[in-house]
């Protein structure tokens, strides 16, 4: 509770003052404040850009925070999880192409889960744009999902660098990033904050499930998730309110 107290006082001091600079970044690069030149607008773009990193990292370790005490309501409904992962697919699909990449699907049919729509979508679209992230032009990401034994299996699998042997154990320790993304976070404007994957296993523990990562470095990565269909862990917040119920 400590450390939870902790880090919500910390996320609310921060997040006023960033807000604040990334509003009056927004109000200074607008054509009404007055003309800037090439040079400065390029200043506003990297303060805008660095303080918005700051605001996600902010949003994930509060988010962090709450998974992990296990105060987050997860609204539980029967989810069709085919339509949450085509449709995480279907929104990352301008990036694939952007970045050269293929973005496949494999979806097989089988029953709803209970579970939270919102939050399995959160999963499979940070684990989608993991995956194109690190995968260079002519790679593939392929998102396959199958039912099987009262439960799905969904593995999100690249052709990207992949991940040294020596990395994967450390991959769900806070803020960590492997030895060997140096090139491929060069390729793009804003690194993550190194909390996506610690974020995805809490989502995936409480809905009972689990979060296993396969690589081999210079050939790929695959990412498999496992979800049972049937009744699942609940948190405090869940027990709470089935108590009152």
């Amino acid at each position: 509770k400590a450390k939870s107290d902790f880090i919500l006082q910390v996320t609310h001091e921060l997040r006023g003052p960033l807000s604040s600079v990334v509003a009056f970044s927004c109000l200074l690069d607008d054509p009404s404040s007055g003309t800037l030149t090439g040079e400065q607008h390029g200043h506003l773009a990297v303060i805008d850009r660095n303080a918005n990193r700051l605001l996600r990292l902010i949003d994930d370790l509060l988010l962090l925070s709450r998974l992990e005490s296990r105060t987050v309501r997860l609204h539980r409904v029967p989810v069709r999880l085919i339509d949450v992962l085509g449709a995480a697919v279907a929104e990352r699909e301008p990036d694939a192409t952007g970045g050269g990449v293929e973005l496949r699907r494999d979806l097989g049919a089988g029953p709803d889960l209970s579970g939270d729509a919102a939050r399995l979508y959160q999963v499979i679209r940070n684990l989608i744009a993991n995956a194109l992230h690190f995968t260079p032009r002519g790679g593939r990401v392929t998102v396959r999902s199958r039912y099987g034994e009262g439960g799905w299996t969904v593995e999100v699998t690249d052709t990207g660098i992949g991940i040294p042997a020596t990395d994967l154990p450390k991959l769900f320790s806070a803020f960590f990033r492997g030895s060997n993304v140096t090139s491929a976070v060069g390729r793009h404007a804003t690194p993550g904050t190194g909390l996506g994957l610690l974020v995805c296993r809490a989502i995936v523990d409480l809905h009972a499930g689990a979060i296993q990562v396969a690589s081999t470095e210079g050939i790929g990565t695959t990412v498999t998730l496992t979800l049972p269909v049937g009744p699942e862990r609940t948190s405090e917040v869940d027990r709470e309110s089935a108590a009152r119920r």
